[in-house]
């Protein structure tokens, strides 16, 4: 997996032969916030079902949330168009994205 940080975004990627996939989450300050966009990226038709997405990155979320004591909420979620429909590689992702943050591990890049 890397990890970006791309202005508000928090990024993981990973790519594992002829799979891939994109993770890009925004969180929300705003503690009455429940609306989450869920926003795709390229042109290309996808196979991806976004509520489905949508449920799997917010279930990856709440673990992590559990797990680490913390109240991160999703305002953002970014995916490829051509990303390979592995819905628990998601939550995997999402789950990584807070274990990052709290850990304050490094970021491969900061955009």
């Amino acid at each position: 997996m890397q990890f970006r940080k791309k202005d508000n975004f928090y990024v993981v990627t990973y790519i594992t032969g002829p799979t891939h996939n994109y993770l890009a989450l925004e969180f929300s300050k705003d503690i009455y916030n429940d609306k989450v966009s869920v926003v795709k990226l390229g042109e290309k038709d996808s196979l991806i079902i976004e509520t489905k997405l949508l449920d799997t990155v917010k279930s990856g979320v709440n673990e992590a949330n559990k797990d680490f004591n913390a109240d991160f909420r999703i305002q953002t979620i970014q995916y490829v168009s051509d990303d390979t429909p592995k819905y628990d590689i998601y939550k995997q992702l999402a789950y990584s994205i807070i274990e990052r943050i709290i850990t304050q591990d490094e970021y491969d890049a900061i955009i």
